[in-house]
């Protein structure tokens, strides 16, 4: 077995020529110092390599000025900004003002539970933005408080929830319809909230003369309604 050491000594003796003659020093045992140290290295690799590689978007922030001091590469596309900027990032960047008053009621005293805000929105660095369900969290490290901050873009499941809302409600309106136009124009007015398009027609194929028929639309030019109200079937 083997154990750290700490060794100092001194010189108090030295003959003419200036080799030592007698000298003084301690041996002091630092081996739970040392095997803390490493632990603590090995932990902080591990943290580093969860924070550089993680699924989720993670930042950490000063807790005394709010300001950003270092984010991961997800949440810097995320964000569309590059990790250099990182440091010119605050909190109040992060979030639109609505959202920024939920998210610092919820920020506590370090070691209090993170407490998972749903459905946050975040705004991105050309202003527009994106929603996620965020954890803050306070935690000290080497005398200094700080904030992590966790965001799961959300954006596919709120979309997904959107067409689903749309789909329930154009069944029930088209339960509810009785004529063709009706239902055709309730068809055109989802397709459109569902595609984010501000424009679009449905066409109908006429049985006898296998032309397709502009039947509804919305948001086209007369002049492009009258180029395409009927397509003929060689085309």
């Amino acid at each position: 077995s083997w154990k750290w050491v700490l060794v100092q000594g001194k010189i108090i003796n030295r003959a003419p020529d200036g080799h030592a003659l007698r000298l003084v020093g301690t041996h002091s045992d630092i081996h739970r110092r040392k095997l803390a140290e490493e632990a603590l290295t090995v932990s902080e690799g591990r943290f580093r390599a969860l924070f550089d590689h993680s699924p989720d978007g993670v930042m950490l922030l000063d807790a005394g000025t709010l300001r950003a001091l270092d984010a991961n590469d997800t949440l810097c596309r995320l964000l569309g900004i590059e990790r250099s900027s990182v440091a010119t990032i605050s909190l109040a960047d992060l979030h639109p003002p609505e959202s920024l008053a939920r998210v610092t009621r919820h920020l506590g005293e370090p070691g209090m539970p993170a407490e998972m805000l749903g459905d946050v929105a975040v705004r991105r660095r050309d202003a527009s933005e994106f929603y996620a369900d965020v954890r803050y969290s306070v935690f000290q490290s080497t005398g200094q408080r700080l904030v992590m901050a966790v965001f799961r873009d959300v954006s596919e499941r709120r979309q997904a929830a959107q067409r689903d809302a749309i789909k329930r409600d154009l069944l029930k309106a088209l339960a509810a319809s009785t004529e063709l136009e009706t239902g055709l124009n309730l068809c055109l007015e989802a397709a459109i909230r569902v595609t984010g398009l501000d424009a679009g027609g449905i066409y109908l194929r006429d049985l006898v003369t296998d032309n397709l028929e502009l039947r509804v639309h919305r948001g086209l030019s007369a002049e492009f309604v009258s180029a395409v109200a009927r397509i003929a079937p060689e085309s």
